[in-house]
């Protein structure tokens, strides 16, 4: 049954304004987080992933698959966020433009977001190889699984771009990711999108049954174990639930306006994934938040300060 209420355009701008400000706030947090794991794992932050001539860790921790691949991911989560700043603007002075306009402003933030969608799918993999099959897990390099996992992203992010190339139209739209790419392109992309969280899911169903039934300790897996899951829960909460309402949306929202306007309230559990990766690995990860404290010198400075508190206190 079709949905056939309307909103209107006072109301839209007003539910556009509020949400972009709660969006901003978040954004700002999920910045300077993901920076803040990229720069802990990688010296090249990940500007070139598929160049591992000049590739090196700044972790001597922080050296696996998956922690590259999470750098890799963290790195995407800023650029996605950069469509904010946008947002926020067309928002506030009230001014919708050509969805052809915001097919070339949101691109990059979207094909930064099918490039993330790609990683974290590798990263699950990765995890279910190590818990699975270790033997044939430990002959695969790092540099060659990542290069793979990049090079399968960037397919997979043109190939969307390209088709929404084509499928651009002159409806004005408020310039939000989802709105890079409009019509029959964007019904695929959200469908597409939506089954490989599923198969996210499903690999992470598959290691928790293999843990359980092996009943043996997997050092390598256990180390990121609690943190990884806990961000896989916070992403499929924010993106894979996101998709899913997507394609209700789609399907049985008549009203065009009405359609921008349910996507922008859905507009804060895309945030809080990206948001929350710092917080997760910091607070869920011993490793994580030792090497994290030890990039940021928080040590260091606790033991100065320990020190002329003692000494003033003499």
């Amino acid at each position: 049954m079709l949905i056939t209420a309307t909103i209107t355009l006072d109301s839209f701008f007003l539910i556009a304004q509020i949400f972009s400000v709660i969006d901003a706030t978040m954004t700002i947090i999920g910045i300077i987080g993901n920076c803040i794991i990229v720069a802990t794992t990688l010296r090249l932050a990940v500007l070139v992933p598929l160049d591992f001539r000049t590739y090196k860790t700044r972790s001597k921790k922080l050296r696996a698959t998956c922690n590259i691949l999470i750098a890799i991911e963290a790195f995407c989560a800023t650029i996605l966020t950069v469509i904010q700043l946008d947002f926020t603007y067309f928002a506030f002075a009230k001014l919708p433009i050509p969805q052809s306009l915001c097919f070339k402003i949101a691109s990059p933030c979207a094909a930064a977001l099918d490039f993330e969608v790609i990683i974290v799918l590798s990263i699950a993999l990765e995890r279910y190889l190590s818990t699975s099959h270790p033997v044939f897990h430990k002959r695969i390099e790092t540099k060659v699984y990542v290069r793979i996992a990049c090079i399968c992203a960037t397919i997979y992010a043109a190939s969307f771009r390209i088709l929404a190339y084509f499928t651009v139209m002159e409806v004005p739209v408020i310039c939000i990711a989802p709105f890079a790419t409009i019509g029959v392109a964007q019904t695929v992309w959200i469908v597409v999108s939506f089954f490989i969280n599923v198969g996210v899911i499903l690999l992470y169903l598959l290691i928790r049954r293999k843990l359980k039934g092996s009943g043996t300790e997997m050092a390598d897996y256990h180390k990121i174990n609690k943190s990884l899951q806990t961000h896989v829960c916070v992403y499929l909460f924010g993106w894979a639930s996101v998709f899913a309402v997507c394609i209700l949306i789609m399907v049985f929202v008549e009203d065009p306006l009405l359609t921008q306007a349910l996507l922008i309230i859905l507009g804060p559990q895309v945030y809080m994934n990206i948001s929350s990766a710092f917080f997760v690995y910091y607070f869920r990860s011993t490793m994580y938040r030792q090497e994290i404290r030890r990039f940021l010198g928080i040590d260091k400075m606790v033991a100065v300060i320990k020190v002329v508190f003692v000494s003033a206190t003499r």
